[in-house]
């Protein structure tokens, strides 16, 4: 009779030979772990392992694995860089006493599609003190570095390059210094502003995330940590009626297509707010703003019209608020 973790990993290949399901990253690399085990070392392997799943969930527990093995040996394959990693953070416990690390984090975890910051925060946190001055500085110099190279869409090759640099940095005691690897550019500076200010950020693939950042920049950075469920509405809409007052004011503006898509035109709303608001008239979208579960859309009923020199008003303004935030001003 067969027992101990490889009898788990015949189990996991006789289940996936009779269903045709392929196994899960997780279940391979948990098999693969704790068949180096033996005796007594093996049981105490099996409940650090239960422990870890209980917290991150099965399916975020290959991600974090991935990012360890990237921390350990300082390279990336592309398949790693498929690894949800942005999961990694997302499990924990904001009942425990949410801080200001806490919370970088989770604005950390709204950079997509880039998630490879994953690499260098843990490798801050795996030696450093939580609770250290010096681990929210280099957090937020992170989260900062990662917004930009997310919103210049900066080419994965290099901008995997900049994490690993990071990670040498970090070993060398220099990370926080001028001029190193985490430092943001005053080009890129520019760059990411020009994005922000530019006519089609509501085609990015990030525009919710953003939104939900300054929502948090407008809490005063004390944002819950358990954010509602959130939408994205066009204020001025994407397709108002031809009868609305929406279409007779800007019936003569030339840019009223891309003012559509532009940041400032864009804001938060629940579903259920934004059933109410619909395309409606700005009027009529205002009461349902003043009643917002979102501070940044909250902040839209003080306006008493809403036409092209608004919404590239607030655009500039949303702009220079999101940079003095991450200290890109």
């Amino acid at each position: 009779m067969m027992g101990g973790p490889l009898a788990g990993r015949c189990e996991i290949v006789e289940e996936c030979h009779e269903t045709g399901a392929k196994p899960q990253a997780a279940d391979l690399l948990q098999r693969r772990i704790l068949d180096r085990c033996i005796g007594e070392t093996s049981k105490q392997a099996q409940t650090i392992w239960e422990n870890l799943e209980s917290r991150l969930r099965s399916d975020r527990v290959g991600g974090l694995l991935y990012s360890i093995a990237a921390v350990k040996t300082r390279a990336l394959t592309a398949a790693d860089r498929d690894v949800p990693l942005s999961q990694l953070f997302a499990g924990l416990d904001p009942s425990a006493g949410p801080g200001p690390v806490f919370r970088r984090l989770q604005y950390l975890s709204w950079v997509v599609r880039h998630e490879t910051w994953r690499l260098p925060a843990l490798h801050w946190l795996s030696q450093s003190d939580y609770e250290s001055p010096d681990t929210l500085a280099f957090l937020k110099r992170l989260e900062a570095l990662a917004w930009t190279l997310m919103i210049k869409a900066e080419e994965p090759h290099h901008r995997d390059r900049r994490y690993l640099a990071i990670l040498e940095e970090i070993d060398r005691g220099t990370v926080l210094m001028p001029g190193r690897k985490l430092e943001v550019s005053a080009a890129e500076r520019a760059a990411v502003r020009a994005t922000l200010t530019g006519p089609n950020l509501a085609r990015r693939p990030y525009k919710l995330f953003l939104l939900l950042r300054l929502d948090a920049i407008y809490d005063g950075d004390d944002a819950v940590t358990l954010t509602p469920e959130a939408t994205m509405e066009h204020i001025f809409p994407q397709r108002p009626a031809a009868a609305s007052q929406w279409a007779e004011n800007y019936r003569q503006t030339p840019d009223a297509a891309a003012l559509r898509h532009m940041l400032g035109n864009l804001t938060l709303l629940t579903e259920a707010e934004q059933n109410l608001a619909g395309n409606r008239d700005f009027h009529i979208k205002r009461s349902v703003f003043a009643g917002s579960a979102f501070t940044l859309t909250r902040r839209l009923a003080t306006a008493t019209e809403w036409r092209a020199e608004e919404i590239r008003a607030r655009t500039g303004a949303l702009a220079d608020d999101f940079l003095a935030a991450l200290g890109l001003a």
